[in-house]
């Protein structure tokens, strides 16, 4: 599934009020896994509400920042040799 796909089916169980109690975002970390986890976090803590992601208030610098206080990111620190 495409980012923007993802980003889409995200927003609308947000408007109809079905959003689950957790997700688990696969992909690259610093690709498109991190790119659906950034959307949605942005979608729940941004100040502008259901109506969109501003970019710019307090709750979307954080989730960009990866400093918001509700959010525990958890990636690879090193490349594993498995």
């Amino acid at each position: 599934m495409r980012v923007e796909d993802a980003l889409r089916y995200l927003r609308e169980s947000a408007v109809h009020d079905r959003v689950s109690q957790a997700y688990l975002v696969t992909g690259n970390p610093a690709e498109e896994g991190a790119a659906v986890a950034e959307g949605l976090l942005a979608m729940l803590f941004c100040s502008a509400g259901a109506d969109g992601v501003c970019g710019t208030c307090a709750g979307c610098r954080r989730v960009r920042e990866r400093t918001h206080p509700d959010v525990l990111w958890v990636e690879p620190q090193l490349k594993s040799r498995a």
